[in-house]
């Protein structure tokens, strides 16, 4: 590829071969329309229809270069959302999981009635063990007085 962006083996316009390298950084260079590209091919000595034979060549050849350079990076946009959105996935599944063990824990009004009703268990325990004890010692005693 040449620097105005037409392949190597298009003419470039005289317009544009003439001009200074520092304008023709500055400036973008005219594209030479169908009618000056012919004109020379012919001035190479092609004849009109194998002129417009190699301008036809040469055009299918920019048209095919600007596809695959768009394919290519319409690929690199595509590789880089799928990265991107691969991230997400696994954002999103690290946090369902984090939720469903959160979900899974007894929260603090939970968390406060177990305790209030393991610290009355544990404050009747005694009361219950005495009057099983005294039921059982009653039996026992009712039992020894009866032949």
């Amino acid at each position: 590829m040449s620097t105005n962006g037409l392949p190597s083996s298009l003419p470039v316009s005289p317009a544009s071969a003439s001009a200074p390298a520092s304008t023709s950084t500055t400036k973008k260079s005219k594209k030479p329309d169908p009618a000056e590209l012919l004109a020379l091919y012919e001035a190479k000595g092609l004849n009109p229809t194998e002129a417009s034979h190699q301008a036809i060549h040469d055009l299918q050849g920019v048209i095919s270069n600007l596809l695959y350079s768009r394919a290519r990076s319409s690929e690199r946009d595509r590789s880089s959302q799928q990265g991107f959105s691969s991230k997400i996935d696994y954002i999103s599944t690290r946090v369902s999981l984090l939720e469903m063990k959160v979900d899974s824990k007894p929260g603090m009004a939970q968390t406060l009635a177990l305790g209030v009703s393991a610290s009355a268990l544990v404050q009747a325990t005694p009361h219950v063990f005495r009057a099983v004890c005294n039921i059982w010692s009653s039996f026992r005693n009712s039992s020894k007085g009866n032949p």
